[in-house]
């Protein structure tokens, strides 16, 4: 669930929020759209696993009690 969420603060700070090579908006030419894209869906993928993640936290946690 950690390991997720760092990915998912990582990933967004490189690609959407940081002045660096990997943001989206330095991208141009027919790679722009897929390299968007693509940085959008690894947000949603991270974002997801965190979220699955501290579910199944919770479902072990709540369990072992």
């Amino acid at each position: 669930m950690l390991s997720m969420f760092g990915s998912f603060i990582f990933g967004v700070w490189y690609h959407f929020l940081s002045n660096t090579n990997d943001n989206v908006t330095q991208v141009h030419g027919p790679w722009h759209s897929t390299f968007l894209w693509t940085a959008i869906a690894l947000a949603v993928i991270e974002l997801a696993g965190t979220v699955v993640g501290f579910q199944m936290f919770r479902g072990f946690s709540e369990a072992a009690r």
